[in-house]
C-alpha cells in the first residue's frame, strides 16, 4: 500500500493544478461569459460545533436532572432510615444512595432465586410427572394388575387441579393432574386392565430428603422460617410431588391462611390420583403410600405429563402468588447444580456460586430461602439492578418481569412512555421497587429502591409514594433542554 501512495498524491495534484489552469484561461478570456451570482446559504454553525450532535451535548445535564430526581426520592416523608437507591443509565452509575443498613428485600428476593436460576435451567426446560409399573408385572386373566403404581414426581411446581386453579383470578401456569389420569386410564384399559391390586405410590425422592418448610431451622441469625410465616401460607408444604402447591382443601374466601397443609404432600397427592383413576373406570384397591418406584429396566411407563416451559413457570413466580413455586425453584437450582435438594446446600454450594460465577455483586447478599419469606434474606440495590443489566442473566429476567402495564404498580402509575418492566414489594416491613424502562431517546435506565422498617409495608401497601416517585423519577429521562433547541441553527442566506 505504501508504493502507491506518492504517486496517488502526485496525480491528485496533478489533476488539481489542471482544473486551477482551466479555470485561470477562462476567467482571462474576454469572450467568457460570467455567470451571476446567486445568494448562497451561509451557516451559521461551525462543522466542529458540539451543536452537530445534540444528544451528547444534552446527556450530561440529563444524566444530573436523573440522579437529581432519583435524589428527591429520599427526602419523601415516608422514607425511613435504612434504604437504598441505585439507578443507572445504559449500564453507567447516574444515582446511588446506600444507608449502608443490610436490607431485606422481602418477595424482591425471588429475582435473586431466578438468576442463579437462568444459569442452570434453559426457558424451553419442562417437570415431567410419571407414573410406572414393574416392568414384569403379572395381569390377571380377570383384568386386575399385580401390584402397586408408581406416580413419579418432577418437582413440578405447578402441578395442580382445576378446582384449585379456578378460585384464582386470571389465568396462571398450570399441568392438570387429570389429563395424566387420563392418560394412565387409557393406557391401563388398552392393556385390558380394570383394576389394580396394590395401591398408588407417590416417589417424591428427587427432592429428598423431604424438607417441608424450613421452621425450626436455626441460623447463626436466627430461625429460617418462623411459625407465623408458616401460619400465613403464603409458601405451602414442600415436596417434589406435590399437587395443588401442598394444600388438601381450601376456602371458598380465596384467604390462604385458612388453607389446609398437606402433612405428607406425596402420599396425599398419590391418593388424589388414585380417586381420578378410580372416575375414570379403574378400580384401585389398596392404599395410597410413599415409596420409591423402580428404576430404569425394572419399570415400564404408563404415562406422563409435563409443566408449561419453565420461562412460563418463573413469570409466576415473580407474582403475588408464586411464593411456593420460587421455593421449588431453588430447590432445582440445588439437584441441577449437583449439590441435592436441601436448603443449606442448595443456597451456599448452589445459588450463591452460580451468582458468583456470572459475575454478580454477591457481596452484601445474603440468602436464606428462594421466596423472600425469611426475613434473614439481605441484599443491595446494586445487586438488585444488577439482575436486570448481566449479560449472563439480564434477558431471561427481563422477559420475567411484568411490564408496566401488567405489573403490581399498574393501577397507580401515571403513563409512562417507552417500554417499562417494573416489579414492586409491600411485604411486612420492606417496601421496594426494581425495574427498567427503555426510554424516548432509546436508553436503557434500570433502577431499584429498597426500604425496611417495622410494618412499613403493611402501613403503605402496595402503589405507596416511594414506589411510584422512584418509578416516575426514572420514566421522566431524558431530562433537560429539546434536542431541536441545541441542535445547530438554520442556515442565513446572504
Amino acid at each position: 500500500m505504501r508504493r502507491y501512495f506518492v504517486p496517488l498524491i502526485l496525480l491528485a495534484s496533478l489533476v488539481a493544478a489542471s482544473v486551477l489552469t482551466i479555470r485561470s484561461d477562462n476567467e482571462s478570456d474576454p469572450g467568457h461569459a460570467v455567470a451571476e451570482e446567486t445568494p448562497t446559504a451561509a451557516v451559521s454553525t461551525p462543522l466542529l460545533s458540539v451543536r452537530r450532535i445534540p444528544e451528547w451535548l444534552r446527556t450530561p445535564t440529563s444524566d444530573t436532572m436523573l440522579g437529581r430526581a432519583a435524589q428527591t426520592v429520599l427526602i419523601n416523608p415516608a422514607m425511613p432510615a435504612a434504604r437504598c437507591v441505585t439507578v443507572h443509565r445504559d449500564g453507567i452509575e447516574v444515582a446511588r444512595n446506600d444507608s449502608g443498613d443490610l436490607l431485606a428485600p422481602g418477595a424482591l428476593q425471588r429475582l435473586i432465586t431466578l438468576s442463579a436460576a437462568t444459569t442452570q435451567i434453559p426457558g424451553d426446560s419442562v417437570f415431567r410427572t410419571v407414573a410406572v409399573v414393574l416392568a414384569d408385572s403379572v395381569v390377571s386373566e380377570d383384568g386386575q394388575l399385580d401390584g402397586d403404581i408408581w406416580l413419579v414426581g418432577g418437582g413440578d411446581p405447578v402441578l395442580s387441579t382445576s378446582d384449585y386453579v379456578g378460585q384464582f383470578p386470571g389465568a396462571r401456569p398450570f399441568t392438570n393432574l387429570a389429563t395424566l389420569a387420563d392418560t394412565v386410564a387409557g393406557q391401563l384399559a388398552a392393556d385390558g386392565i380394570t383394576s389394580v391390586s396394590g395401591g398408588i405410590m407417590g416417589d417424591e425422592t428427587k427432592y429428598a430428603p423431604a424438607e417441608r418448610d424450613y421452621i425450626g431451622e436455626e441460623t447463626p441469625s436466627g430461625p429460617v422460617w418462623t411459625s407465623d410465616d408458616i401460619a400465613a401460607n403464603e409458601v405451602g408444604p414442600l415436596s417434589a410431588l406435590m399437587v395443588n402447591e401442598g394444600f388438601t382443601s381450601w376456602p371458598d374466601t380465596l384467604d390462604p391462611a385458612q388453607n389446609v397443609r398437606s402433612r405428607d404432600p406425596a402420599v396425599d397427592t398419590a391418593r388424589l390420583f388414585a380417586d381420578l383413576l378410580t372416575e375414570r373406570g379403574i378400580e384401585i384397591k389398596g392404599r395410597a403410600g410413599n415409596s420409591v418406584a423402580p428404576q430404569g429396566g425394572d419399570r415400564r411407563t404408563l404415562g406422563e405429563i409435563e409443566s408449561p416451559p419453565f420461562s412460563d413457570i418463573m413469570r409466576f413466580a415473580l407474582t403475588a402468588d408464586g411464593a411456593t413455586t420460587s421455593e421449588m425453584i431453588l430447590k432445582e437450582i440445588g439437584v441441577r447444580s449437583g449439590v441435592g435438594a436441601v436448603r443449606a446446600n442448595a443456597i451456599l454450594f448452589g445459588e450463591v456460586i452460580l451468582l458468583d460465577r456470572a459475575g454478580l455483586p454477591v457481596f452484601g447478599t445474603a440468602v436464606a430461602d428462594g421466596s423472600g419469606l425469611s426475613s434473614l434474606n439481605k441484599t443491595t440495590c446494586d445487586m438488585l439492578v444488577s439482575v436486570l443489566e448481566h449479560t449472563s442473566v439480564a434477558d431471561d429476567m427481563m422477559a420475567a418481569i411484568p411490564t408496566a402495564a401488567d405489573g403490581p404498580l399498574a393501577d397507580c402509575l401515571s403513563e409512562i412512555g417507552g417500554e417499562a418492566r417494573i416489579l414492586a414489594v409491600s411485604d411486612s416491613d420492606t417496601v421496594g421497587v426494581v425495574g427498567a424502562i427503555t426510554t424516548s431517546n432509546g436508553d436503557q435506565v434500570s433502577f431499584a429502591m429498597l426500604a425496611n422498617d417495622p410494618d412499613l409495608g403493611t402501613t403503605l401497601g402496595q402503589c405507596n409514594s416511594l414506589q411510584t416517585s422512584m418509578v416516575e423519577a426514572a420514566a421522566g429521562h431524558p431530562y433537560g433542554p429539546a434536542l431541536d433547541d441545541l441542535a445547530p441553527s438554520p442556515p442565513t442566506t446572504g
